[in-house]
């Protein structure tokens, strides 16, 4: 489930431009149809699944020399 986090701009959609100009935050958010919806949080079945799913790729990248495995969110 999503939620909107704005309304649309005075009854119409949100253009790429006013949503260039939105604070920028931590949250992961999204413009559908002219309206910006946060995405929910994850929810702990979706964390236990994501924490057995990489120790498995960990293992596996490891193992046969593959490279590292980074979970998201990921800041550069």
């Amino acid at each position: 489930m999503t939620r909107a986090i704005s309304p649309r701009v005075a009854d119409r959609e949100l253009t790429f431009e006013e949503y260039l100009r939105t604070p920028e935050t931590n949250l992961r958010h999204e413009v559908i149809d002219g309206v910006i919806v946060m995405s929910p949080s994850p929810t702990a079945e979706h964390q236990w699944l994501l924490g057995n799913l990489y120790r498995l790729l960990f293992e596996h990248a490891t193992q046969n020399h593959l490279g590292r495995i980074i979970l998201p969110p990921l800041i550069s």
